[in-house]
């Protein structure tokens, strides 16, 4: 395992396609030609394979070029809801309107470890329409990379009927912490 974490290379493929429908192919271009390092041209050689693992240092240089480009500092929380739009099915949307967010998210919890290693997603009920997420041994995270994290929930539990839900930052989620903790109020 690579000291600085891994993350799967579907999460750059979805990216790539969300900044495209927000910011059209020509950011996007402006996006991979500035990306530095080896991710960077890993990204503009397309070697970067779906199902392939790649160091979070990548990853991260990827959004923080996305971010930079964009001039929007949460712009990588608005990416992380749109690459959730194109990784859910119309299928999967009709059936998570059926499921709580809660429940949904639980099963998020077992689909993040698919995405990023090493990391776990800890789901507590707190009471009544109310959870907390601990997203923890989140190596080579930076502030970017937990505001995708926290656009993609958001997303998530939109759809599952949670249209006027909140989420709170409680502890973490900022450059180099390997923990974030988020308050779910639906």
């Amino acid at each position: 395992m690579n000291a600085d974490g891994r993350v799967k290379g579907l999460a750059f493929h979805s990216v790539l396609r969300a900044m495209a429908q927000m910011r059209g192919d020509d950011f996007v271009r402006r996006v991979r030609a500035a990306i530095p390092g080896e991710g960077g041209d890993a990204v503009r050689d397309g070697v970067v394979v779906a199902n392939g693992w790649y160091p979070t240092a990548w990853y991260r240089a990827f959004y923080g070029t996305a971010v930079e480009q964009s001039g929007e500092p949460d712009f990588a929380r608005e990416c992380g809801r749109v690459s959730v739009q194109y990784d859910v099915t119309i299928v999967h949307k009709l059936l998570f309107r059926v499921l709580s967010p809660e429940t949904l998210t639980r099963q998020g919890a077992k689909l993040f470890k698919m995405y990023f290693d090493p990391a776990e997603l800890d789901i507590v009920p707190k009471e009544s329409k109310l959870f907390h997420l601990r997203f923890h041994g989140c190596v080579g995270f930076d502030r970017n990379l937990w505001m995708d994290q926290w656009g993609g929930t958001e997303e998530l539990v939109r759809y599952c009927g949670g249209a006027g839900s909140r989420l709170r930052l409680l502890t973490g989620g900022q450059d180099d912490d390997t923990a974030m903790e988020l308050e779910c109020r639906y």
